[in-house]
């Protein structure tokens, strides 16, 4: 019989027990931009069945004009709130752009004021911080 090497054979297991705390910290800023327009007739087009008011129909909250293509974007994870005579209207009906807003209505009448606020969470902050405390106890056997 030829000769042939010898190993020593072990087997270990180990068992890992304890707790990891984790704490996170979120701080939410909503950054709220509010606008608000009159309708008037020649927005309406009944056949198409839609209303389009114009970012430059738009007034900001200090009452100043919006400059044409300056409403801000809807951003990833944003929200939007259309009200139309001081009722709030599903977000389906509206579709704003830095452009203007449409809306999926000709039923409004001229004169009817439409207020548009954008909400930003882009300042939103998230942070964790994780104690382990574990034990790890291992068996080696031969």
């Amino acid at each position: 019989m030829p000769p042939s090497l010898i190993k020593a054979f072990f087997a270990a297991s180990s068992v890992v027990s304890g707790t990891v705390d984790t704490v996170t910290s979120t701080s939410v800023v909503d950054t709220a931009t509010r606008f608000n327009a009159a309708v008037t007739a020649p927005m309406i087009d009944a056949g198409a069945g839609t209303t389009t008011i114009p970012a430059t129909s738009f007034l900001d909250d200090a009452g100043n004009p919006v400059p044409a293509g300056s409403l801000p974007a809807v951003a990833p994870g944003g929200s939007f709130d259309v009200y139309v005579n001081g009722i709030l209207q599903q977000s389906e009906l509206s579709a704003p752009s830095p452009t203007g807003l449409v809306l999926a209505t000709a039923d409004i009448l001229p004169g009817t004021p439409v207020n548009l606020a954008i909400h930003n969470y882009g300042g939103t902050t998230s942070t964790s911080t994780s104690t382990p405390s574990l034990t790890v106890t291992t068996t080696i056997s031969s």
